[in-house]
């Protein structure tokens, strides 16, 4: 079988060249060119040093200015052209600026050592992918590395309110706000550090609209990489519409009166909001005023045992933390060590007990300081980052999560107004404490709820109706307690509310329990 050996180099004033070998065609290099042009076959014309000599006719304008030029810096090869090699893969500039993928095979060599290249021009491919681009309903950019828009289809023009030709070739971050140039620029560096598996980057820019205000839009990149492994840019597409859309549902699902509660709208607005920050467990809670309590009044998905129904210590830390507006955590673990918590604290621990690596809260503040927060968590590190954050707040949460709140509170204001109207009406406060005491264990979703008499006259507690959610938790009927011993003593010695924790809690000593497990809590 003939095989056309490996062309041979030497050095010509401190230059690669080759020397011709035994399989070279003889003939006239130009001939060869024509023929290929002829034929169709889009090709260059090397000389012995590397330098384009001539171009077939098939091959991209922008090729037919490479006459002169290297063909290494012209199409930015990263090995040399050699007969046997195979194809060498490369990125040229079109006449637009726009970097396009090439792949150069070297097809036969001449008797005078010029090197005749078959050339894969990736311009047909690129004006498919931008005819598919076309007919998608999505506004998207092809941008180079210095955030240079190269193409637009259609919709992206129509998004940025300019036409087509206005658009292409110009900076992308021109047409949003100065202070998200930056923000851009770091999305397209994260695009070309991370081009392996899931490299997807989303940041949240504004446009200003015709009477002064803001437009956000979530503006999503993903590598745009050459055949060979290079990247010839990123892919950008805007997402007005999906952020806009759960912006207007949610303002819609807060005002509805067809949903019954606040807790029935907070599911239909979490829903809303997965699909821009997907979640595994999210919580709404309550700071106190000095944010030092907090107190988890919704957990998703519903049923998680790790979070009670009562205020818990927070790490001292946490204020400063909502603060300094980077309200999102990429590894929890090292979040606790950096910032000094104690392991042991109550709300570090529920974290870790459900294997929750990453976070991201909305604080909401009113006067005075923070009163609520909205926090989603994943299970995953290094979920969640500015951009996350940034959506929460241009989907406008804040006012709803406040309706939420004075929701809240008039569902226990009222509650409590119906407890006071049971005791002035029942026929007797024991028959009132029958009613009421259920309903207490059922609102506040507590395991066990009980009254007791205090009878000073025989120094005792006497139990007068109780509601226990298990047999097991139940106290027998007509249990009788010493009036100085155990939680109750105390708390009418000290005339305050007590909160315990654990029902072997040495802090309060003497105490009568039934001889099980079990945990109290405050209201």
């Amino acid at each position: 079988m003939f095989e056309i050996p490996q062309a041979q180099t030497d050095l010509e004033n401190g230059k690669q060249v080759r020397v011709p070998t035994s399989g070279s065609i003889p003939g006239d290099p130009a001939e060869m060119l024509q023929l290929m042009s002829r034929a169709g076959v889009p090709c260059l014309l090397l000389d012995r040093g590397g330098e384009i000599l001539g171009v077939s006719d098939t091959l991209a304008p922008s090729a037919q200015e490479f006459r002169g030029r290297s063909a290494s810096e012209a199409y930015g090869l990263g090995e040399p052209l050699t007969m046997g090699r195979g194809a060498v893969g490369g990125i040229y500039q079109a006449r637009d600026g726009a970097p396009v993928p090439a792949q150069l095979v070297p097809l036969c060599e001449m008797e005078n050592g010029e090197l005749v290249v078959l050339v894969n021009d990736g311009t047909p491919f690129r004006k498919a992918e931008s005819r598919r681009f076309e007919r998608t309903p999505y506004a998207v950019f092809r941008l180079d590395l210095e955030g240079v828009v190269r193409f637009a289809n259609r919709e992206a023009a129509r998004a940025l309110g300019q036409k087509l030709d206005e658009v292409c070739g110009e900076p992308l971050a021109r047409h949003f706000r100065k202070s998200d140039a930056p923000r851009i620029a770091d999305a397209i560096r994260c695009c070309a550090r991370n081009q392996e598996g899931d490299s997807m980057v989303a940041v949240i820019v504004a446009m200003p609209g015709l009477g002064g205000e803001e437009r956000l839009f979530q503006l999503v990149m993903t590598p745009d990489p050459a055949p060979n492994g290079e990247l010839l840019g990123v892919i950008a597409i805007i997402q007005s519409r999906a952020l806009e859309s759960a912006r207007e549902e949610i303002r819609r699902i807060a005002l509805d009166p067809a949903i019954a509660g606040w807790r029935a709208k907070l599911d239909a607005i979490l829903e809303q909001i997965r699909p821009l920050v997907p979640f595994e467990h999210a919580v709404f809670g309550i700071y106190d005023r000095q944010v030092s309590l907090f107190r988890a009044i919704a957990v998703r998905p519903e049923g998680v045992e790790l979070w009670p129904a009562r205020w818990m210590k927070l790490p001292p830390t946490i204020r400063s933390f909502l603060d300094s507006g980077q309200t999102w955590i990429e590894d929890m673990n090292r979040f606790v060590s950096d910032q000094e918590f104690d392991p042991a604290n109550e709300v570090v621990r529920r974290y870790r007990d459900m294997g929750m690596q990453a976070s991201v809260t909305l604080p909401i503040t009113r006067q005075g300081g923070y009163s609520s927060a909205l926090s989603l968590c994943s299970r995953q590190a290094a979920q969640y980052g500015q951009h996350h954050l940034e959506i929460l707040r241009a989907l406008d949460l804040e006012p709803v999560l406040m309706r939420f709140e004075k929701e809240r509170d008039d569902e226990r204001a009222a509650f409590a107004e119906s407890l006071r109207q049971t005791i002035m009406t029942a026929a007797s406060l024991r028959k009132a404490a029958e009613d009421i005491v259920p309903r207490l264990a059922q609102f506040f979703s507590w395991d066990y709820v009980a009254l007791f008499r205090v009878n000073r006259k025989e120094s005792r507690y006497e139990i007068v109706t109780q509601h226990s959610l298990a047999p097991e938790f139940a106290l027998p009927a007509g249990y009788l307690q010493p009036i100085e011993r155990g939680m109750l003593g105390q708390t009418l010695r000290q005339r305050q509310l007590l909160s315990l924790d654990d029902v072997g809690d040495p802090a309060v000593p003497g105490m009568t329990t039934p001889g099980r497990p079990g945990r109290y809590v405050r209201p």
